[in-house]
């Protein structure tokens, strides 16, 4: 009977206004994804694209409801489909006008690192970078929800070098973001890679993080910026054998702390 089911249970999260049939629809598929996992998996996929909408309820309750569905539902989809979830995560969260849709953002990353935790960490590279760039989120919320899912899927500092290439260039790219909190979001972030790089910062990673950690640098006074200045100071004291050995970056270094 599955096949007949589907197009009805579609229509229905489709069509449906009130908020405890939503709130149904979310039960539905969270059951068909643990107890008909076998019959339901050819259709995973059609479910988890359609969350994608049903997740922007205005609604807190459900959009959680159908946040915390697709976590189940990513057990059973593609990979293909897996990678286009993380797509419109980020997305969501870079384009959100408000805290809310971060806020549903940081709720699919933790269901499905919680109830796909396999699922998760076999595109680890797609969805870790941003949970760590999202754990510096001025929201409380998505700061917490992202903290959780971060240190439930990895283990201490080295982490953030496994994923330094990918954290790096998330935030530079964001540090010219139209939106302050993104902007700032991102400069928090850089000085984080920073602070958990600490005496491991050769002259690599160095190279690496300078050109982002001097776009931090560059933003006007903020809360949270002496996060930075002090990421800048412990990038001077363990990035030496970087900066002395170009004196344009040194002589630039000098002219960055003068004016901090």
């Amino acid at each position: 009977t599955m096949k007949a089911l589907v197009p009805h249970l579609e229509n229905v999260i489709k069509t449906a206004v009130g908020m405890p049939s939503k709130l149904g629809c979310a039960g539905v598929l969270v059951n068909l994804a643990t107890r008909h996992s076998f019959v339901f998996r050819p259709h995973a996929d059609q479910f988890l694209k359609l969350i994608e909408k049903a997740v922007l309820d205005r609604n807190s309750t459900v959009s959680a409801s159908y946040a915390k569905a697709a976590g189940y539902l990513a057990r059973l989809a593609s990979d293909a489909q897996l990678l286009r979830l993380a797509t419109f995560t980020k997305s969501l969260y870079f384009s959100a006008e408000s805290e809310a849709h971060r806020q549903v953002c940081a709720e699919i990353l933790n269901a499905v690192s919680k109830h796909a935790s396999d699922r998760f960490n076999s595109l680890a590279a797609e969805f870790l970078p941003f949970v760590f760039f999202a754990k510096h989120d001025f929201d409380e919320q998505v700061r917490e929800l992202c903290e959780k899912t971060w240190d439930e899927n990895v283990g201490g500092s080295r982490a953030v070098l496994m994923y330094l290439t990918e954290i790096i260039n998330l935030s530079s790219d964001k540090l010219d973001s139209a939106k302050w909190t993104i902007k700032h979001t991102a400069a928090l972030t850089i000085a984080d890679v920073v602070s958990s790089a600490q005496t491991e910062l050769g002259q690599g990673n160095a190279k690496l993080i300078w050109p982002a950690l001097e776009g931090s640098l560059k933003l006007k006074t903020f809360e949270g910026k002496e996060r930075v200045i002090n990421a800048f100071v412990q990038f001077t004291k363990n990035g030496k054998a970087f900066w002395s050995a170009d004196s344009k970056i040194s002589e630039l270094m000098t002219k960055i702390a003068i004016r901090e």
